[in-house]
């Protein structure tokens, strides 16, 4: 059973924390460098489309749908920025917005 770990972390110009287990604050990090964006960028544009749910739920949620993606697709090592010239965060915010539109 892993332990939980506290981070603060800043969304939307808000300083917030946010208890994750170690595994999915080392996904969200791989996540990171394969899109070449922050934590700071990801879990902002999570909590603009997250609805009701928590932010740690949501981020949770996302991991999984960004992993999901990627072993679909497993021959891309950066997946979502490779997209007809779409950058990272723009293709970020688009399976952020799929995921939490089907949950709404």
């Amino acid at each position: 059973m892993s332990t939980l770990i506290n981070r603060n972390i800043v969304v939307a110009g808000h300083r917030t924390s946010m208890r994750l287990e170690p595994e999915m604050w080392d996904a969200l990090t791989e996540i990171c460098a394969r899109e070449k964006c922050s934590v700071k960028e990801i879990c902002t544009l999570i909590d603009s489309s997250r609805g009701s749910s928590s932010l740690t739920s949501a981020v949770r949620v996302f991991v999984l749908a960004y992993f999901r993606f990627a072993a679909a697709n497993s021959n891309q090592k950066q997946l979502l920025g490779t997209v007809e010239g779409v950058s990272a965060p723009a293709m970020i915010n688009t399976i952020v917005n799929r995921v939490f539109s089907q949950t709404a």
